[in-house]
């Protein structure tokens, strides 16, 4: 019933599934598509008004390296080696009950920068 869950070593957000979709190309259900930007700060950026944060916490990335997957693909971005701030956010536009937002932004910051 959450959109973000998370711990010291995992972050959880829910997205589109592929199959959330009622786009058809002939009789074949074309699959839905969500995106999530993840992007590697120093310190925070002024809110833009279009965005609209959904979750902030802190996780650790001993590697400097955080993976971003489904249950088909993932990739790997970097992070700030050891303690990561994780702010996420979505459009300012997507309903607060809306488990299942197209895009995520994914902030993330050295230490405890929060």
């Amino acid at each position: 019933e959450r959109l973000v869950s998370a711990n010291e070593n995992a972050v959880i957000i829910l997205v589109r599934h592929a199959q959330d979709s009622d786009d058809y190309d002939g009789e074949v259900l074309k699959f839905a598509e969500a995106e999530v930007i993840v992007t590697l700060l120093d310190e925070p950026t002024p809110s833009s008004g279009s965005r609209r944060e959904v979750f902030r916490g802190v996780i650790n990335a001993p590697t400097g390296e955080f993976t971003v997957g489904d249950a088909d693909t993932d990739t790997v971005v970097p992070a700030h080696a050891g303690l990561n701030s994780v702010l996420v956010f979505v459009d300012s536009q997507v309903p607060p009950d809306d488990l299942s937002p197209d895009e995520v932004w994914v902030d993330l910051l050295p230490g405890l920068a929060l």
